[in-house]
């Protein structure tokens, strides 16, 4: 069997309309997390944007993801708040 010698493994979606750059959702399929393609793909990201000032949410019960956008420079600005 002959492999593909590239893989989508996961994709990134922006809004290149707003200001700051709205990063709406990142995606590494679980198979292969924690293999240095989140942060690799940022970059690229990054890299892409020539360094356009970036913003992203993360629901705050979502610690894995909370922790990946620090480690990549994110900083939180707001605490939203909602009581249903």
């Amino acid at each position: 069997m002959i492999l593909p010698t590239q893989w989508v493994v996961g994709y990134i979606l922006v809004d290149m309309g707003r200001r700051p750059v709205y990063l709406r959702q990142m995606y590494v399929a679980a198979q292969h997390r924690r293999r240095g393609y989140g942060p690799a793909a940022f970059v690229a990201l990054c890299d892409e944007l020539a360094h356009l000032p970036l913003e992203v949410e993360s629901f705050v019960w979502n610690s894995p993801a909370v922790a990946f956008w620090q480690s990549v420079g994110f900083a939180p600005r707001v605490i939203q708040m909602r009581r249903d």
